[in-house]
């Protein structure tokens, strides 16, 4: 997904990270890893934001070992 969206991309650490970005302004995108969205998905009740999904991709953690499958929610 790095390679797609370009230069202008903020890598963040957590799911609540994500939240707290998504809260800072309106019309914020972040995209999800599966393994932080039960996080995001908390901290964003306890902002009150109230995300919306528009898709999810679906593919491959390249850095990990032997590429282990992942998807990341948008």
């Amino acid at each position: 997904m790095l390679f797609a969206l370009g230069q202008d991309v903020r890598l963040l650490r957590t799911g609540g990270d994500a939240a707290r970005f998504l809260a800072a302004a309106p019309g914020r995108v972040v995209a999800v890893g599966d393994r932080a969205e039960v996080d995001f998905r908390q901290a964003a009740t306890t902002l009150a934001v109230s995300p919306q999904e528009i898709a999810s991709v679906t593919g491959f953690n390249i850095p990990a070992a032997a590429g282990s499958p992942c998807c990341c929610t948008v």
